[in-house]
């Protein structure tokens, strides 16, 4: 009987090779089992950038610059400044008021009405500057706060920046391994597929040249 012959297939699976483009462009490419993911220039620059001012931000997050703090100060005194002209553009007219009141009525203001009116005045006053020493506390407060967590709004946005860079790299990888995985699995079938009709092929010649030769050896024999 006749030797059939055996065509060994490549292993595809042993090379894999896989590329994602967005406009023709290669973003994410597989090679023998490794991934590269690539950036544009601006890209880069901008996954630099939320690096080091993510580190950065990070270690002085609780760090108030000179100018920072005087920028909170300055916005305090705003506040307390328009308290106090708020506060007297109130009370002024009230004690003209009650002077020209008085001097009319009894000629001077050496009364006692004059004097408990006016002490009434001061006391109301002096209830209202109080409520704003600590509304201005209160101010300074909130200016503080509002500073830090515009810090960690910014340091969660930079973090959330360069997670999602991670993520779009994570998946365009994934999608360059699977058309390569893709590819590979179709090499491997298609070359499957030739082995298996070069192995049927030479079966049925052998059957062929094994009945061809029992043929001649039966008309010898006649």
């Amino acid at each position: 009987m006749g030797k059939t012959s055996k065509t060994s297939s490549p292993d595809y699976s042993k090379d894999l090779s896989g590329t994602v483009q967005i406009n023709g462009v290669p973003v994410a490419s597989t090679n023998n089992g490794v991934t590269n993911y690539n950036l544009t220039a601006a890209q880069n620059a901008a996954y630099d950038y939320a690096q080091e001012a993510f580190a950065k931000g990070l270690n002085e997050i609780n760090t108030f610059l000179p100018e920072t703090i005087s920028n909170l100060y300055n916005q305090v005194e705003a506040y307390k400044n328009k308290g106090i002209q708020a506060i007297n553009e109130v009370y002024e007219p009230m004690l003209k008021n009650l002077q020209t009141d008085v001097s009319k009525r009894f000629g001077n203001l050496d009364n006692s009405i004059f004097l408990d009116d006016l002490k009434d005045i001061e006391n109301k006053r002096a209830d209202t500057v109080n409520l704003l020493a600590q509304d201005v506390t209160a101010k300074q407060s909130e200016l503080v706060d509002n500073e830090l967590a515009n810090r960690y709004n910014l340091l969660s946005f930079l973090n959330d920046y360069q997670s999602q860079v991670f993520n779009n790299a994570l998946s365009a990888s994934n999608l360059a391994n699977n058309n390569a995985e893709s590819y590979a699995n179709y090499q491997n079938a298609l070359a499957n597929t030739i082995n298996s009709q070069t192995k049927t092929s030479s079966s049925d010649s052998a059957i062929t040249r094994e009945n061809l030769l029992k043929a001649l050896g039966y008309i010898a024999l006649l």
